[in-house]
């Protein structure tokens, strides 16, 4: 069939896949389940093809699923542990084990092991797995993972016998000493890996760090040097290359720490990464604290980011991070789920110098962060925090000195990124400033997660008491709580499509119709709506099971009002709409009005939600409720004025007048008469 078609090679491959992966959605007696394994992404393997076949490829990429599995690093190491065996003798055994117990417990300290694995347990694999040394045992696996094809790139490193893989190296260890230092691993992926690198980035940064090898080579070759002493400086670029290669959430970063274990004592390490330094190969990057292969420029990052930071001076520290968008609301997540309606407290920041303004009007539920700097400022925050309203918690952070250190840090580089000429026309600079302002940029939202990470580093107050929050679960359960006394009567109804301020178009549609259907079928049961449209969905979740759509004891269904089992908890708007409309005698109340007071505590009506109720209400008690659309008096509400309503609703007013006695009666025979209604 595919001969037919004219479909060869690459792009034959391509539509295979295609025909394959759609055969899997048919939807037959006997359904196909098409599973591909790829040790790279669809990219990968489609970055060498030309622009139609990468088209192509990115087509077949979005038929499937990709499901990705990759070995955590303890469980990689136990593998390759399990593989080793040694023949040394009892007294050689103890000095292997000493060794690798003594570099486990320097990169636990340094942080440079990987996550979830121990300092005890990685000592034991170190040993295990010698003559590798920890550094590059940590090192192989996130280069395979990365530039290669994972665990068979791994284990063909330390089967085979290719040039410069693990059989050559250990070939020519002479000492029980002697270790695999990363500097051979780079050469085995160099010769025999690099050209599998497919992606841009990846060739760039190879090359970046193949040159800089080539410098030190040349730099050795000018001046020689007793490597049996101070050590090879060409090792310890490649080790730097290297490591920069795994830089990444998972990577091991060249730090001091970690590179000064490639060598016998310290003062070893610091007389070659000095030189290095000094020779512009490597540089060494402060605020990451690691080393990185240098290609060479003469802008000084620091000077220019000390400069900008003068000229800032001292920030308005609230209304900056107001203005940087810092203010992510927080969800109370319980009280969300069980009233089916999503509420967030806003977070809004203040200090000593810009208090929040007092704002008058109805509660909106926030977190005040005050990010005090001194005990000045801490009594400041006592007085603030008792004119609080109901709504309000306060929370007194201590460590606003260090959140204005950080912003200031990203303001200076930003400055530095768009003001320095020479980081437009140098790119290695450009580049320098760029990373340097993203690392900025994570020490600032690391700083502000922790003010909700680390609940228990702030003081935490709420309608004038202290709250003990001592850890994150505890605040969202705290968050929840006062949620709860907030909105006391809010509805519970468990419907994502109406349940929400703004509606999906979806959503709105099927509100739409729902309104249809209340007008018009409501002696009929589920509305007249058939089968399950979203509609429906709403119906059964709002009116039928609130008991606002029932079937009376003479078989007769209609809109009543909610129950006395009120599963929804909508007495308590119900109760509210007839207080409004009751004060709308004197003064008419617009559409906009009432869903704004029942949005408000202690209801918290959600704006979606607050036509379909208000139409029930208003179609069980019209006959006292008169309708204006913009100021003109109509004698019924139609599905055209609900469809304007929902868009305008201060554009419609009502106003109730109160029919009883005899006109009551005389009114309901006129309607009888006239319209065949009561």
């Amino acid at each position: 069939e595919f001969e037919a078609r004219g479909r060869t090679g690459n792009m034959g491959s391509t539509y295979l896949l295609q025909e394959l992966a759609e055969r899997t959605y048919v939807g037959r007696k006997a359904n196909l389940m098409l599973f591909v394994l790829q040790h790279q992404t669809f990219d990968m393997y489609a970055a060498g093809m030309d622009e139609q076949l990468q088209n192509e490829w990115a087509k077949v990429q979005g038929r499937f699923q990709t499901v990705s599995f990759v070995e955590t690093a303890e469980q990689t190491l136990r593998v390759l542990a399990a593989a080793f065996e040694h023949d040394l003798t009892k007294l050689e055994k103890h000095r292997i084990r000493r060794s690798s117990e003594e570099r486990a417990a320097v990169l636990a300290e340094a942080n440079a092991l990987p996550v979830g694995l121990t300092q005890d347990v990685a000592a034991q694999l170190f040993a295990a797995c010698y003559p590798m040394h920890p550094v590059s045992l940590l090192a192989l696996p996130m280069l395979c993972t990365r530039f290669a094809q994972n665990e068979r790139t791994l284990f063909s490193y330390f089967g085979s016998n290719e040039p410069h893989g693990f059989q050559q190296a250990v070939a020519h260890l002479e000492h029980l000493d002697e270790w695999v230092l990363p500097g051979d691993i780079y050469d085995y992926f160099v010769q025999t890996q690099r050209p599998a690198l497919a992606a841009p980035l990846a060739q760039r940064t190879w090359a970046e760090v193949v040159t800089a090898v080539g410098r030190a080579e040349r730099a050795e070759q000018e001046t020689p040097r007793d490597e049996a002493t101070s050590g090879s400086m060409t090792d310890l670029v490649k080790a730097v290359g290297l490591l920069n290669l795994t830089t990444g959430s998972q990577g091991l970063p060249a730090t001091e720490a970690v590179l000064s274990q490639l060598y016998p004592t310290r003062s070893a390490f610091e007389r070659v990464v000095e030189d290095a330094v000094a020779a512009s190969i490597l540089q060494y990057r402060k605020f990451s604290d690691e080393y990185r292969v240098w290609q060479g420029t003469d802008f000084n990052i620091d000077e220019h980011v000390a400069r900008e930071r003068d000229k800032i001076g001292r920030v308005d520290l609230a209304r900056t991070l107001a203005e940087r968008g810092a203010s992510t609301p927080i969800v109370a997540r319980r009280h969300s789920i069980e009233t089916g309606a999503l509420r967030v407290f806003d977070v809004v920041y203040a200090d000593s110098e810009s208090l929040r303004p007092k704002e008058v009007g109805r509660c909106v539920p926030r977190v005040v962060f005050f990010l005090a700097e001194s005990r000045r400022d801490e009594a400041i925050f006592d007085r603030a925090r008792k004119g609080a309203q109901a709504g309000e918690i306060w929370v007194l952070h201590s460590n606003g000195a260090g959140l204005r250190a950080a912003i200031v840090q990203v303001l200076a580089i930003e400055r530095v990124q768009q003001g320095a000429q020479e980081v437009a026309s140098d790119p290695v600079a450009a580049r320098e400033v760029k990373e340097r302002l993203k690392a900025a940029r994570a020490s600032e939202r690391q700083t502000l997660n922790a003010l909700l990470r680390d609940p228990a580093a702030s003081r935490w107050f709420w309608n004038n008491e202290r709250l003990r929050i001592p850890d994150r679960r505890i605040l969202q359960a705290t968050l929840s709580d006062v949620m709860d006394s907030i909105y006391p009567d809010s509805p519970k109804v468990r419907n994502e499509l109406i349940s929400r301020d703004r509606l999906s178009s979806q959503a709105a549609a099927a509100r739409n119709k729902l309104f249809g259907a209340m007008l018009g079928y409501a002696d009929q049961p589920t509305l007249g709506i058939v089968k399950y449209p979203p509609e429906k969905a709403i119906y059964r979740s709002v009116l039928e099971r609130g008991g606002l759509h029932a079937e009376d004891k003479s078989g007769e269904w209609k809109l009543t009002a909610p129950p006395e089992e009120d599963l929804l908890n909508l007495r308590p708007t119900w109760v509210r709409l007839g207080a409004l409309f009751k004060a709308s005698e004197a003064q008419p109340v617009s559409a906009e009005q009432l869903m704004d007071d029942l949005a408000a505590p202690p209801i918290g009506l959600k704006r979606g939600l607050f036509p379909l109720i208000f139409l029930h209400y208003y179609l069980l008690n019209r006959r006292e409720i008169a309708f204006y659309d913009e100021g003109a008096y109509s004698p019924s509400l139609t599905y055209e004025h609900l469809e304007r309503l929902v868009r305008r609703p201060d554009l419609f007013t009502f106003q109730r007048f109160r029919v009883a006695g005899v006109r009551a009666t005389l009114l309901d025979e006129y309607s009888q008469a006239l319209f065949g209604e009561k």
